[in-house]
């Protein structure tokens, strides 16, 4: 199935959002500090992240245990993480 709004189109509307932010960004510079706009960005990329989930419905990802399996195999992972599954 074909999207509603043409490939040209989308492809325009990304690279304007996409350069608009580097704009943004050095404006944003000369009146705020580089944590302000850290913390601007990160709050706008939430929000419209939530706006996408909302309207597509998707849920949260669940939440891991600190001793999930994905984090005691790691090389890195605490002592007691890596005792705990050799069973000492």
């Amino acid at each position: 199935m074909g999207s509603r709004v043409p490939t040209i189109v989308q492809s325009v509307l990304l690279a304007l959002a996409w350069g608009a932010s580097f704009l943004f960004i050095k404006i944003g510079l000369e009146g705020l500090s580089p944590g302000q706009v850290v913390l601007a960005r990160m709050v706008c990329g939430a929000v419209t992240l939530g706006i996408i989930g909302a309207a597509t419905r998707t849920p949260l990802p669940g939440r891991r245990s600190a001793g999930g399996t994905w984090h005691r195999h790691h090389p890195r992972a605490p002592r007691r993480l890596r005792l705990r599954e050799a069973g000492r």
